[in-house]
């Protein structure tokens, strides 16, 4: 092991080569690389190195970003203006990754977290930031990647937060696995493994989420035995409504036990309405299968999202914190200044919870999602929340905006909510096309909406108002809406 200082070796990584030698093809590697490069000469460092530094910044993924003589280390846990012992744990030609071993100051900002896994578990990257801090993270991340990649000089709002940063998620997965002793646990991945953590009080969840996924695995440990085909447990839950949802994924349609667990759920937790058993045979990281087994005769759940009331299905993709959602929804309206005589168009509308949400706004509002169960869903919720001014285009949102340009039908607004990798290209132009008054895009990607929005730029629409929204505390993610509108 070797120890540095600001990167400067104490030993030679080259032991075995002479002195003289050494200096000779050192001296002769630094003009060459100079001479090449233009650079100064490269630092090597290797795997379980220690260093001391300090972080200046922080990347995408909430690490401290701290630099040696100008090779790049990111550091796992280490918060911006502390010093910190740390260890190289990989290795690349320009940067490093390493984690803290002793921390030499502290930020102010620096919070003990409240789980006792969250150094461990993937899920929450950031719960040793201060709200404060976490705050000014996200801020710094959307308005940096905006000036950098859309090239705006745009002010970006403020971030909304959640008053309380805690308990917000209505789903949650875990996968199933047995401990060394063999006793069944459920937990989350390590980052970046398939390693269980398990848990016993998760804080982003609500607490009864917790207390289900506890009888579960009691109901096995106490019998001496381990379900086998058991894989994930999926839990929902209406945050109104209260009503919960329980997915057991198994790998084939047996399983132990089955009916008196049943039982004993729907006996014990009487907000249980639903339980699923969903079949996944593959043997990929996909979590749900095809086939399902409904084990209760409700097949759904409900909860509320402002005055509309949606069914929610094991496989309907429904926002993960309603209360923020509303937030975000609301500026959605506040942006886009609907008009009672407008046709808007929502693409990727999953089950239609925005289309839905602003359908009392406009004339006429067009949703269009490549998940035939999904827009089956959404028909169900309008129909549920007698809307009739809404409807739904099953196909690719580039495909559908471009049938409508042709055939002649004019959109006023156009409201984008896509998946993380953002538009693709023939979206982007079915859209610049159509010549909407307005895009409202809603962006759970920082980095795809930024290369977006430059794309937007150079087709005539420019970026008017840039709102983040804390979606996801105690995690990196987060949501922004943006309003584009035609170039004057």
């Amino acid at each position: 092991m070797r120890t540095w200082k600001h990167g400067r070796s104490r030993k030679s990584p080259s032991r075995s080569i002479p002195n003289w030698h050494r200096n000779c093809w050192t001296n002769s590697m630094r003009k060459k690389r100079r001479i090449k490069r233009g650079k100064p000469l490269f630092v090597f460092m290797r795997e379980k190195d220690m260093l001391t530094v300090s972080a200046v910044d922080y990347d995408n993924n909430g690490y401290g970003v701290a630099k040696v003589d100008g090779f790049v280390v990111f550091v796992k846990g280490l918060m911006k203006g502390e010093e910190a012992e740390v260890q190289v744990v990989s290795s690349r030609r320009n940067y490093a990754y390493a984690k803290v071993r002793r921390l030499i100051t502290f930020s102010d900002q620096r919070v003990t977290p409240k789980c006792p896994i969250a150094s461990a578990c993937g899920g929450c990257q950031i719960q040793h930031f201060s709200t404060l801090e976490q705050a000014s993270f996200k801020q710094d991340i959307v308005d940096g990647l905006l000036k950098r990649v859309a090239k705006t000089d745009v002010q970006v709002q403020p971030i909304l937060t959640m008053s309380n940063p805690w308990r917000y998620r209505n789903k949650v997965q875990v996968p199933i696995g047995k401990d060394k002793q063999g006793k069944m646990i459920c937990g989350f991945y390590r980052a970046q493994t398939h390693d269980i953590i398990p848990f016993t009080d998760c804080f982003l969840q609500h607490t009864i989420q917790n207390d289900i996924l506890a009888f579960i695995l009691d109901f096995y440990n106490s019998r001496h035995l381990y379900p086998d085909t058991l894989r994930w447990v999926l839990l929902k839950r209406g945050i109104v409504t209260e009503e919960i949802m329980v997915v057991l994924i198994t790998s084939d349609e047996g399983m132990l036990l089955k009916d008196e667990l049943v039982k004993e759920l729907l006996y014990t937790f009487p907000q249980i309405k639903s339980i699923i058993q969903n079949i996944n045979r593959r043997e990929d990281n996909v979590i749900l299968g095809d086939e399902e087994i409904a084990l209760t005769p409700a097949t759904t759940i409900t909860d509320k999202l402002g005055d509309c009331e949606f069914a929610i299905s094991s496989k309907s993709f429904y926002q993960v914190n309603p209360i923020q959602a509303k937030v975000l929804y609301d500026k959605v309206i506040e942006f886009a200044q609907f008009k009672p005589t407008d046709t808007v168009m929502d693409l990727y509308c999953g089950v239609g919870t925005i289309a839905l949400y602003i359908s009392k706004f406009v004339k006429q509002v067009i949703g269009v999602e490549v998940i035939p169960e999904a827009i089956e869903d959404a028909k169900q919720n309008a129909k549920r929340n007698q809307i009739t001014n809404a409807s739904w285009i099953t196909g690719d949102a580039g495909e559908a905006a471009r049938k409508l340009h042709d055939e002649g039908i004019g959109i006023d607004v156009i409201v984008v909510d896509p998946p993380r990798k953002g538009l693709n290209q023939p979206t982007i132009d079915a859209i610049v096309d159509i010549s909407p008054r307005s895009i409202v895009y809603v962006s759970c990607d920082p980095g795809t909406l930024a290369r977006d929005l430059a794309i937007f730029s150079e087709k005539g629409y420019q970026t008017e108002i840039v709102q983040p929204v804390d979606m996801f505390p105690q995690t990196v993610h987060v949501e922004t809406v943006v309003l584009l509108a035609q170039k004057k």
